[in-house]
């Protein structure tokens, strides 16, 4: 990553991959074209992109994860929200 988030997307990637050092190596085209609309399904998306089994996620891994996503993508007042950023690329 490094620039600048052009999407919220982009956004939960940055913290995920700089500020948590998580591999994010998978393919997250579908979840760029097609974005979850829960939490918990967004994270089994980012969870196979990280090549993680769910059954093996750790709670902390879990809780670091839907507080991520709810702060960049769900939550009214998050930075997400703050950041007036899209949730994908616009055409």
């Amino acid at each position: 990553m490094g620039d600048k988030p052009r999407t919220l997307i982009d956004g939960i990637f940055d913290d995920l991959i700089v500020r948590y050092g998580w591999g994010m190596y998978g393919d997250s085209s579908e979840l760029r074209r097609n974005p979850p609309e829960t939490v918990d399904r967004f994270v089994d998306q980012l969870l196979a992109i990280d090549g993680r089994l769910p059954d093996l996620v750790t709670r902390a891994d879990l809780r670091l994860l839907r507080e991520t996503v709810n702060d960049w993508v769900f939550d009214p007042s998050g930075r997400g929200e703050k950041s007036g950023l899209p949730l994908v690329e616009r055409p």
